[in-house]
């Protein structure tokens, strides 16, 4: 490959989004900042964000407590949207640690995996352009009941994910779509609320289980 062309697409993977359909999040994410603000212990901490998962995360404080965690999630959003705003949901807070969990409504929109993909290699390679040193995590994709037409594209993106992060230092992959599934393979709906999309207590537990020990772990090595 001509070695412009090559270095036109590096490029590409981590220049920002162009503005378009992401601002309509404009008003959530400043209310995030308002809520950050107040936060003396922020800076330097643990940054969650992502789609309903994480915003819906209720608990999120006590069950990692100790850690100086913030929940910068905004329900509905895409892995794009968490990239355009990257600035002001994560980086302007210099944290140790970043947990995303994003992709799901992707899917479900119609976006092609490998995009979604792209979109997560964008999303890593911003944070550690702004310092390499951060530690990541990301979170599998979850069988979600009322999507399962696409759970097969959810199974694929994580395999893929969990493939690409494995080249990367100071990102790990948080497996949580195996345990939230029976050993045959079944929907536990004790993790689903009515709407079968979003989780009950039981869900978060699962996920506090598996995240708890490696955000710690995170935070001491970084």
């Amino acid at each position: 490959m001509n070695p412009w062309i090559a270095a036109a697409l590096a490029i590409s993977l981590i220049a920002p989004p162009k503005p378009g359909k992401h601002e309509q999040w404009d008003a959530e994410i400043a209310k995030l900042e308002t809520k950050a603000a107040k936060r003396q212990d922020l800076v330097g901490g643990v940054v969650f964000t992502g789609s309903s998962s994480i915003k819906n995360w209720k608990t999120l404080t006590k069950d990692f407590n100790g850690i100086p965690v913030i929940n910068m999630g905004f329900g509905g959003s895409e892995l794009a949207d968490a990239v355009y705003y990257i600035d002001r949901l994560v980086l302007q807070y210099k944290p140790r640690v970043v947990v995303v969990y994003s992709g799901e409504n992707d899917i479900n929109a119609g976006v092609p995996v490998r995009r979604v993909l792209e979109d997560l290699k964008q999303f890593i390679a911003l944070v550690h352009k702004d310092d390499p040193a951060t530690r990541i995590i990301v979170v599998s994709l979850k069988p979600s009941p009322v999507r399962e037409k696409h759970l097969g594209k959810v199974r694929e993106y994580n395999s893929l994910a969990s493939d690409y992060i494995k080249g990367i230092r100071n990102v790990e992959f948080a497996d949580i779509f195996t345990p939230m599934l029976t050993s045959d393979g079944k929907f536990r709906d004790e993790f689903y609320v009515s709407d079968r999309l979003h989780m009950t207590p039981a869900g978060y537990a699962i996920w506090t289980d598996i995240l708890v020990p490696m955000v710690r772990t995170a935070v001491l090595q970084r």
